[in-house]
């Protein structure tokens, strides 16, 4: 425990955290950060499939001298509740999207998503996206790199659910996110776990997610994310805010030519690629996302 206890110790900006509730009444999570600039702008920030809010802990760092900063934990995710019913498809989420928007009446909003909140977030602009300032899609698209969605499924399948430590969870992680820093994957480690009575430590991340975003043979394939590609081009394509893509250099999601597709048939979009990184790009080069979001705003900002 030692090794994990030095690597969380830092001068990160601690947020508040808030539980709301969406329309089942189950509790949805929220950290807040406050900004150090009077009635500065709102981002809302989106994590990806098993990741939670805390993902943005370092990107707060940079972002909140400029702007407020709002992140979700979706359902089945991080401190919010599991859904019983295993309620876990792409418009359980928006749901959950549009109740953190409406609880907390924000309003002229900039909308940051990573993986699967990219995604959520697409589908919510089409439907709510009235009151969205920009859009930033963090290394995702309609359709991902060949195989790729196949070994996050198996990669997810095959993950302990259950750690004797932090310590072992942060070895673990190590493996997956080979680019991350040693503190971006501390940091993950101590708020992806929750200690049990026995003394272990369990993900809280709910691994039914899994097969319902993938189920293909119920009625929540109607969802999945094999099933979603038609759609979220159709969603993509029709947002109309200036919106920014951003990719992972060396991703194995978002490949170069989905990318550049995307910022062609999008109205209003630009790409940015970010030097040593992969799918993970909020940890592996968190300064450098930083900086490319704050700069896209600014330029929305001067132009407004």
């Amino acid at each position: 425990m030692l090794y994990f206890r030095a690597l969380i110790q830092s001068e990160l900006i601690m947020p508040k955290s808030r539980l709301i509730y969406n329309r089942k009444y189950q509790r949805l999570n929220i950290l807040e950060w406050v900004s150090e600039t009077p009635n500065a702008p709102i981002c809302l920030f989106l994590h990806g499939l098993s990741n939670n809010a805390a993902i943005w802990h370092s990107i707060a760092d940079n972002i909140t001298p400029y702007y407020q900063m709002v992140a979700l934990d979706f359902r089945g995710h991080g401190d919010s509740d599991w859904d019983p019913d295993h309620a876990y498809t792409h418009n359980d989420f928006i749901d959950d999207l549009h109740y953190c928007i409406a609880s907390l009446n924000l309003k002229h909003i900039h909308l940051i998503g990573h993986s699967l909140g990219a995604r959520v977030a697409a589908l919510y602009l089409q439907q709510y996206g009235a009151d969205i300032l920009s859009f930033t899609i963090i290394d995702t698209g309609p359709n991902v790199k060949s195989g790729a969605s196949n070994k996050i499924k198996d990669d997810m399948n095959a993950m302990p659910r259950v750690f004797s430590s932090p310590d072992n969870y942060l070895a673990l992680l190590s493996k997956i996110y080979i680019l991350s820093q040693p503190s971006e994957l501390a940091q993950m480690a101590q708020h992806d776990l929750r200690q049990r009575t026995d003394g272990s430590w369990e993900l809280k991340f709910d691994h039914n997610i899994i097969s319902a975003l993938w189920s293909s043979n119920t009625e929540q394939g109607n969802n999945a994310l094999e099933n979603k590609q038609d759609s979220l081009w159709e969603a993509f394509t029709n947002i109309l805010v200036p919106s920014l893509v951003i990719r992972g250099k060396v991703s194995a999601v978002l490949g170069r030519r989905t990318a550049q597709e995307m910022t062609e048939r999008m109205p209003n979009a630009t790409l940015a690629t970010i030097e040593r990184a992969g799918h993970a790009v909020m940890t592996d080069n968190p300064t450098e996302v930083s900086k490319v979001i704050v700069r896209f705003l600014e330029q929305i900002a001067a132009t407004a």
